[in-house]
């Protein structure tokens, strides 16, 4: 295997860190760059050198204020990178909606300079915790959650945010039409909750209120098969449309745009992410996709 010169890992390292650098900020020193990487001060000069030859990047030195960027080519300088990867943690795809936001994703934050990794995992508040602990670049909330979020924890930022109905259509509550059959007005009514979903949670406590009601401990992917098995009497959802074999009742005060847009979320000091997402997120090609998904134009594919 041939190992890389110096020179080269050098180059690549500073057409990285210029990606993230702003116009007119100060570079590292010639003297620092040669005590970090353990070379002499010719290595580092060929390297900013062939930096500058390529178009990437205008250095300018300004005597005692340093060697400033004058002007860059983003794209051009993750060229010179290659590949960089980043890593991303979606809720779990169990509607169209998130099948086609996941299908969309996909295609737009892979490129040949640069791969985003997903998992999937049910509890905002989980996947926000990712988000806290260096675990993930980024996650997708409602926007409410995500807002929620921003104020407990300052150093979080909301990256982007969607359109309407692009994290959700809307909710609904869906019962079981053998319960409405059999309700005498007395009858406790089984709903299915999951505290790891504060949306979830914060709906169905507020829709309880004043109702003959017994929470059930539940996970909301499995909300259907609950009812279908005759766990639960009913629950909040908004996975989209039901089969018949339910009673809906539309929530007209939970389908606002704060609980049906989508939102990035990142940590505000990831710069290494943001540069690339702002550089490189395409948010019409990804609304465009989901709502492919959405009408059955295109397969998802995640």
């Amino acid at each position: 295997m041939i190992k890389e010169s110096k020179k080269n890992i050098i180059f690549k390292d500073l057409a990285e860190l210029f990606i993230y650098m702003e116009i007119d900020e100060k570079i590292p020193t010639i003297s620092q760059l040669v005590d970090k990487y353990e070379v002499g001060t010719g290595t580092v000069q060929a390297a900013l050198q062939s930096l500058t030859f390529s178009g990437a990047v205008e250095l300018q030195n300004f005597g005692s204020k340093g060697t400033r960027i004058v002007s860059k080519d983003i794209k051009r300088l993750v060229e010179l990178v290659g590949t960089v990867y980043f890593t991303g943690i979606m809720p779990l795809p169990y509607s169209k909606h998130f099948e086609g936001l996941s299908t969309g994703l996909h295609y737009v934050l892979n490129k040949p300079s640069f791969q985003v990794n997903f998992s999937y995992q049910s509890g905002s508040h989980l996947r926000i915790k990712k988000v806290l602990t260096n675990e993930v670049d980024f996650t997708i909330t409602s926007l409410e959650t995500a807002e929620k979020a921003i104020k407990n924890n300052p150093e979080l930022e909301i990256y982007e945010i969607l359109e309407e109905e692009s994290y959700i259509s809307k909710h609904m509550f869906i019962f079981n039409k053998d319960f409405e059959n059999d309700n005498d007005g007395n009858k406790v009514m089984r709903i299915g909750i999951d505290t790891s979903s504060p949306d979830q949670s914060m709906m169905t406590i507020e829709y309880c209120v004043g109702k003959n009601i017994q929470l059930i401990p539940i996970e909301y992917t499995n909300t259907l098969e609950c009812l279908k098995e005759n766990q639960i009497d009913g629950a909040i959802w908004s996975g989209g449309d039901v089969s018949d074999e339910f009673n809906i009742e539309e929530i007209e005060e939970y389908n606002g745009k704060q609980k049906t847009r989508a939102a990035f979320v990142g940590k505000e000091d990831n710069l290494r992410f943001k540069k690339f997402f702002n550089n490189f997120f395409n948010l019409d090609e990804v609304r465009e996709i989901q709502n492919d998904v959405i009408n059955g134009n295109i397969m998802p594919n995640y």
